[in-house]
């Protein structure tokens, strides 16, 4: 199994699963959890103790093999409830169209809050048909946006927005040097509690109960 390694951005190299250390843990601070927080796209409770962000490019392989699995049951050994969030980190360097539909499901979120954007963003990343598309478009959408009540004109006229869509982007960029994110997909659990967050390649599995003593 591989990732993609990001050693300095837009600079993306591939790198064995085995290479890489699986779990790296540290301290945040308390400040800095709360600007995490006030970018929003979280679902949860808002009193919940741990953070989950999953750092994952829309047409990462792997993010996408990882996105068919996923659940919150990898979590069940957390107490205290929890809060998750999907980091867009798309990799242009690889996958030049993911610029495209990361703007797509920020935009989603941003006209229809976070139930829009976690849908957009499974639709995405679970529908082979969509990178199988010569070329990126929001057509094939109809259904998923008439649900949430998204209108295309104004997603199109949000994705326009370019340099608002790097402005998320980067704020995403900054948390990936804070958490020493150098590969998707990684997700890190923040324990808001003690301060101390917990990085891991991938997902966690049910091995890692043990981190969280």
């Amino acid at each position: 199994m591989f990732a993609w390694v990001v050693f300095s951005f837009p600079s993306v190299s591939a790198v064995n699963y085995s290479d890489i250390s699986y779990v790296a843990t540290g301290t945040i601070a308390p400040r800095l959890i709360a600007n995490i927080v006030s970018k929003g796209y979280f679902s949860g409770s808002v009193n919940a103790r741990y953070l989950i962000l999953r750092y994952t490019d829309p047409l990462c392989p792997y993010c996408r093999k990882e996105a068919k699995t996923w659940n919150n049951t990898e979590f069940s050994f957390l107490t205290g409830g929890i809060r998750m969030s999907i980091r867009q980190f798309p990799l242009i360097q690889i996958h030049p169209d993911s610029f495209y539909y990361s703007s797509l499901i920020l935009c989603s979120w941003k006209l229809g809050w976070v139930k829009a954007y976690n849908a957009v963003n499974s639709y995405i990343t679970t529908n082979d048909s969509v990178v199988q598309n010569e070329k990126p478009s929001i057509h094939g959408f109809s259904d998923i946006l008439r649900m949430y009540s998204l209108r295309e004109f104004e997603l199109r006229k949000c994705m326009m927005n370019k340099n608002a869509i790097l402005k998320q982007i980067s704020a995403t960029k900054f948390e990936t040097k804070l958490f020493s994110v150098y590969w998707v997909p990684s997700t890190v659990v923040i324990d808001t509690k003690t301060n101390r967050f917990t990085r891991f390649l991938g997902t966690p599995d049910t091995t890692s109960s043990s981190y969280f003593q």
